[in-house]
């Protein structure tokens, strides 16, 4: 019976540990889980923080870019008015704009009919006194039959820029 009751009394001590070992174990399971999710919760916490950033940065740039399109409508206003078109200004340089004989044999002929028949070989059709007297319709169906090259060669030549700012020099 001592026997008996001995093994019963270990079989009871060790339920009692057994009992104390999962409770531990569940107690550990708990302080990981608490641990884990305050851990998350940091996590959320820096995301959250990082998209207010990233947030804040957007507005910011969406700000710089209205202020920057709103800066070049005002520049854009603040031209100067040299850089308007104004074909009555631009007829009256070129045709007061004195081109040498190579000029005028380097520009060819204008196609297109605005300066009439094409002339023969080393001689053009280009005549400036016609395009001071064109009206502004004629004057743009002019400019659309030069060529790129007769066009930089007319309107980028020195004579014509100089007639042409003086078109609007108060003196």
């Amino acid at each position: 019976a001592a026997q008996q009751q001995a093994q019963g009394d270990i079989r009871d001590q060790m339920n009692r540990d057994m009992f104390n070992l999962e409770a531990a174990s569940a107690e550990e399971d708990s302080r990981l889980r608490d641990i884990n999710t305050q851990l998350d919760m940091g996590e959320i916490s820096g995301a959250q923080q990082q998209s207010a950033q990233a947030s804040a940065a957007r507005q910011q740039a969406i700000q710089q870019g209205i202020q920057g399109a709103v800066n070049t409508v005002e520049g854009a206003i603040a031209l100067p008015g040299l850089y308007k078109k104004d074909l009555g200004a631009q007829r009256s340089a070129l045709s007061n704009t004195q081109l040498s004989q190579e000029q005028f044999q380097n520009i060819g002929n204008v196609e297109g009919g605005s300066m009439g028949e094409a002339a023969g070989a080393g001689f053009t059709n280009l005549d400036l006194d016609a395009v001071g007297e064109m009206n502004n319709r004629q004057f743009r169906q002019f400019k659309r039959a030069l060529t790129p090259e007769q066009s930089r060669m007319l309107f980028y030549n020195k004579d014509y820029t100089n007639n042409y700012n003086n078109t609007f020099s108060p003196y």
